[in-house]
């Protein structure tokens, strides 16, 4: 009872937690402008959103649910907004990038979490680290081709007598 006299419900309460999970793992946007390999810091954190969602009973469930928004928050995601810009990605394919990875991050873990061991069972390989692995780098893979795309018609546009 005492907690709801800090949360007016059990909604707002999991909502904290989702947010309080989330400024544990994730990796402070690189606002400095610094070099940055911004695959690598996707991938890292992709990664620890996994492991924090799998450290806790029903993590994953809770990660799923949506951040507060406020003052308290740490992490700006206006500022890794900008971060995996310099990138070379616009500003919606960023801000997609980010979402796809953070959903998938808390889908793997959600069925890790959810199956205990009843994958293989019914035929499903390359569960846990190696399956997630695989599918981070898949995306990772897209996002850079999509990237080398776009340098190569960016180049045949300013290439002189090119139409």
């Amino acid at each position: 009872a005492s907690l709801y006299w800090h949360f007016k419900d059990k909604n707002e309460l999991l909502n904290e937690m989702s947010g309080a999970m989330f400024e544990e793992c994730l990796p402070a946007p690189n606002v400095s402008g610094a070099s940055l390999d911004w695959a690598e810091w996707l991938a890292e954190g992709a990664r620890a959103i996994r492991r924090t969602a799998l450290s806790r009973r029903d993590g994953a469930q809770v990660m799923a649910r949506p951040r507060p928004k406020g003052a308290g928050v740490k992490i700006d995601f206006e500022d890794n907004v900008k971060t995996l810009m310099r990138s070379g990605l616009a500003d919606m394919e960023s801000r997609l990038a980010m979402q796809t990875l953070r959903r998938y991050a808390i889908g793997a873990a959600l069925q890790e979490q959810s199956n205990k061991g009843g994958s293989a069972a019914v035929g499903i390989v390359g569960t846990g680290e190696e399956g997630f692995e695989f599918g981070l780098q898949v995306f990772l893979d897209g996002l850079k081709a999509r990237l080398a795309e776009r340098a190569k018609v960016a180049r045949t546009i300013k290439r002189p007598g090119a139409w």
